[in-house]
């Protein structure tokens, strides 16, 4: 299946970073199952909205504010070890997952207060030097967890898509990313549930 494809022509704009990665969300670590997901959708395209080839855009795990290696001992998909860039394809139905822009990462620890992701372009240039452009890093807590509302950081809308990233005004059963915007202009994103 294919849900709502689009054909665009790919005149992305050397030097032009990428998307900054969306849907943020960190589910803890289950101890029943031995590991908890980090969520999040990486657009392949420019900040201009323009298509860029997966094959050069990769991304990068923060925890805590620190970038996250990735070894083969416990991350038996990854084409080297220790990995920082993750390829934007890499998809090994073990630790790794990708439906489209949409990935999930399994990881196996605890101990910490946040995960983020950031877009990583490497891009050769006529001289055959490899530069990289980078997006934001972009984080969540744990579930939102400790999160406390005052009147400064009020409410403004509830928004909820599906998981192929759609706006469902009205949704019913089923699994959906719940994005929160507040009167401060600051955004949660959180997996819920309704049953």
């Amino acid at each position: 299946y294919l849900f709502q494809p689009r054909i665009a022509i790919q005149n992305r704009v050397a030097g032009t970073p990428p998307a900054n990665p969306t849907d943020i969300y960190v589910s803890p670590y289950d101890e029943t199952w031995g590991y908890g997901s980090f969520d999040f959708a990486l657009p392949a395209t420019d900040t201009d909205g323009n298509l860029i080839d997966s094959d050069k855009l990769y991304y990068r795990i923060y925890v805590d504010g620190e970038l996250f290696e990735f070894y083969d001992d416990e991350y038996y998909g990854i084409p080297e070890s220790p990995m920082v860039n993750v390829p934007w394809s890499l998809c090994d139905n073990d630790s790794f997952f990708r439906v489209g822009m949409y990935h999930t990462i399994w990881y196996y620890f605890t101990g910490f207060e946040s995960m983020g992701v950031q877009s990583v372009y490497l891009e050769e240039n006529a001289n055959g030097q490899t530069s990289e452009l980078c997006s934001d890093i972009m984080s969540a807590t744990l579930s939102g967890i400790g999160n406390v509302e005052t009147d400064s950081h009020a409410i403004s809308s509830t928004q909820y898509f599906d998981m192929q990233g759609r706006l469902t005004p009205n949704p019913g059963k089923g699994i959906y990313i719940r994005r929160v915007t507040y009167s401060d202009g600051s955004v949660d994103n959180s997996k819920v549930l309704k049953k």
